[in-house]
């Protein structure tokens, strides 16, 4: 094979290469389809576990998918949350979790009412409110005494049947 011909097949090949890699670079992901855990509530002896996702019912929502764990104990009288959210955009996806630690202020037969601890916000309390007859969750934040502005954002437990509350 002459030179030529080896030199006019290289370049050829790269420039196949090349659109071929410029049109996979640019095309869009695939969307793939989002699992929320299911709604579950266990409790046993002093133990309490939840699982669900959040929904926004009050204040800013950033359209990300919310999954929750929640655990309770009624010995030590503080529940525990883990929190994943799923942000989808244009450029692809972002993965954030985060863990918040509660102290509960009444454990009753139908309610568990517990305010986070340790926040850095000044003005607005983190409250988790469990109904245990109803099986449901609110996480709130109401604005502190001391706040001057009122702000306050909602968020409901839901399961992947339910679709607004």
């Amino acid at each position: 094979m002459s030179a030529i011909k080896l030199v006019a097949t290289a370049l050829c090949s790269s420039a196949i290469a090349a659109a071929l890699t410029a049109w996979a670079m640019t095309a869009p992901l695939p969307k793939s389809a989002l699992t929320i855990p299911p709604l579950l509530f266990y409790e046993e002896q002093d133990e309490l576990v939840i699982w669900g996702a959040w929904s926004t019912t009050l204040g800013y929502d950033n359209h990300s998918t919310a999954a929750t764990e929640v655990r309770c104990s009624k010995t030590r009288m503080s529940c525990v949350e883990g929190v994943a959210r799923l942000l989808i955009h244009d450029e692809g996806q972002d993965l954030e979790s985060e863990a918040f630690g509660y102290q509960i202020e009444d454990w009753s037969e139908s309610d568990i009412k517990t305010i986070a601890t340790r926040l850095m916000a000044d003005c607005l309390e983190r409250r988790l409110d469990i109904n245990l007859s109803n099986q449901t969750a609110i996480v709130s934040w109401p604005p502190r005494a001391s706040a001057t502005k009122a702000i306050q954002i909602r968020l409901y437990l839901v399961s992947e049947e339910q679709e607004d509350i």
